[in-house]
């Protein structure tokens, strides 16, 4: 099943939620990861209920990560990234052949050995959860 995360600043439903703080670079970033597995499923000839099977989710948790309605963790993009047999960096903005080589390599690292992947996507997660509230690391 793929784990998901919700925003803080959005309702079950993915409407704003008033008086939250509104993150638009999380937005963003739900918006670019979302055409991304859109596009991909659609070059495997797959419908949104087909992949939701293939999660184990619902076909709406599909229909919201594809409008950018709700976050998908780190470790949920792993598994539709094998779910839609394309590496990770299809699905990352920024981990893409135009990213960086150390980006690259990491995505690649997870790829072959998804041993490490649950220690390594949640100290990820942890780190860029301190980003986004302006933490330093360590």
């Amino acid at each position: 099943m793929v784990a998901l995360r919700h925003s803080t600043s959005e309702s079950r439903q993915g409407e704003p939620v008033e008086g939250a703080m509104y993150d638009a670079g999380q937005r963003t970033l739900d918006s670019a990861i979302g055409e991304a597995i859109r596009a991909a499923r659609v070059a495997q000839g797959l419908t949104q209920g087909e992949l939701a099977t293939l999660l184990g989710v619902n076909r709406s948790t599909v229909v919201k990560h594809e409008r950018g309605q709700r976050s998908v963790s780190l470790e949920g993009l792993l598994q539709i990234a094998r779910a839609l047999r394309v590496p990770l960096a299809a699905l990352v903005p920024g981990a893409t052949p135009t990213g960086s080589a150390e980006v690259r390599r990491a995505v690649q690292l997870l790829e072959r050995r998804p041993d490490l992947a649950p220690a390594a996507l949640a100290a990820l997660d942890a780190a860029l959860e301190q980003e986004r509230r302006g933490a330093s690391p360590g």
